[in-house]
């Protein structure tokens, strides 16, 4: 029988950078870093605030990795599958009015149709999973400024329930369809703009 030794905590940060092509952040005011300050002026945040730094980084990083991995995969699937999409790629940094964005995926229909593609995790139920809830209101912020910088209205989202409907515990994909107003698009837009000109950002 092998000797069996814990190592010391690792994070799995640590391991994405190890085992994925990570590629750096352009310097300059990002969309998530806008949508961070505005959920903490409102009184939410994105991460549970009692996180030590390293469960705050694991559970940052789980969403992270879920969106690497799933957003080249699905860029290599570039042929029309049963989801009707002729191709997909990743358009990296987009910048629009000194705002910069990283969507996950743009996808092409057969009709020539385009919309914005992004892969979220979340250890919610399945069943009871609401968009609606405030929880995910930085989803849709950064969603809807995707969109903008994409020039779309529509996006489909992928979450990932780690936990699935928590029946076996078995990890579920389920997907939704947004489609945005460019009224909606517009305001959205406007209020991460003022953010960013009140924090000095822009």
């Amino acid at each position: 029988m092998p000797t069996i030794t814990a190592l010391p905590p690792v994070s799995l940060r640590d391991l994405a950078v190890a085992n994925l092509a990570s590629t750096s952040r352009t310097a300059g005011c990002h969309v998530t870093q806008i949508v961070d300050a505005i959920m903490i002026e409102y009184g939410g945040r994105s991460r549970p605030k009692d996180f030590e730094q390293l469960d705050s980084e694991n559970w940052q990083e789980a969403g992270f990795v879920w969106e690497e991995i799933l957003s080249k995969a699905f860029a290599e699937r570039q042929r029309i599958g049963s989801d009707g999409v002729v191709e997909r790629f990743r358009p990296g940094e987009i910048t629009k009015d000194a705002i910069i964005g990283s969507p996950d995926g743009i996808a092409l229909g057969p009709d020539g149709s385009m919309w914005l593609e992004e892969y979220k995790c979340t250890w919610k139920s399945s069943k009871t999973f609401d968009l609606h809830e405030k929880r995910y209101l930085p989803w849709l912020l950064q969603i809807m400024a995707y969109c903008h910088l994409a020039d779309v209205l529509e996006c489909h989202l992928y979450v990932l329930h780690i936990n699935g409907a928590y029946e076996g515990f078995i990890p579920a994909v389920v997907a939704w369809r947004l489609q945005f107003s460019p009224a909606e698009i517009q305001a959205n837009w406007y209020s991460l703009q003022r953010k960013a000109l009140k924090e000095g950002w822009i």
